[in-house]
């Protein structure tokens, strides 16, 4: 191809698109370098940081049938106010063994998310004896956490 001015947008349309690509190449393998994927845990088997990873399939065993008021976290990976919140809820069910704190991944358990209505997430939802009691969006701190429960 020559520098004819008729193959001028053409041209440039391909290098911006090449820059987007080399860009998303650059940034996809920045934010994942270093990053190993967590080792897979059984149903209802408590992960490494103290919380509790809970799929469709043992939502009522785990959840709805537990004899401890139960705090779910309604989360996805590539949330970045839910990775803020891991730390949190780790700390939280570390202080408050009473308490059980389960996370539910609502990109892999979609029939969840839909029966709870989760339109945004982090969502919390509290359930005691098998009702749910409070239920919050976004972010909180250990002592709102705390507060939520105990409603």
């Amino acid at each position: 191809m020559s520098w004819n001015p008729r193959f001028d947008h053409t041209k440039t349309l391909l290098l911006a698109g090449g820059a987007v690509l080399v860009f998303l190449l650059i940034t996809y393998r920045m934010y994942h370098r270093g990053r190993a994927d967590p080792p897979p845990h059984a149903p209802g088997e408590q992960a490494a940081n103290g919380l509790t990873p809970v799929r469709a399939s043992d939502f009522e065993s785990a959840v709805l049938q537990a004899d401890v008021p139960v705090l779910v976290d309604f989360y996805a990976d590539w949330c970045g106010p839910c990775r803020q919140m891991e730390p949190i809820l780790a700390a939280f069910a570390k202080e408050n063994p009473g308490v059980k704190v389960v996370q539910v991944n609502v990109d892999e358990n979609g029939e969840l998310a839909d029966r709870y209505h989760i339109q945004s997430i982090p969502h919390f939802m509290v359930f005691k004896k098998g009702k749910m009691t409070a239920q919050q969006l976004g972010g909180m701190e250990k002592a709102e956490l705390k507060a939520l429960i105990d409603r």
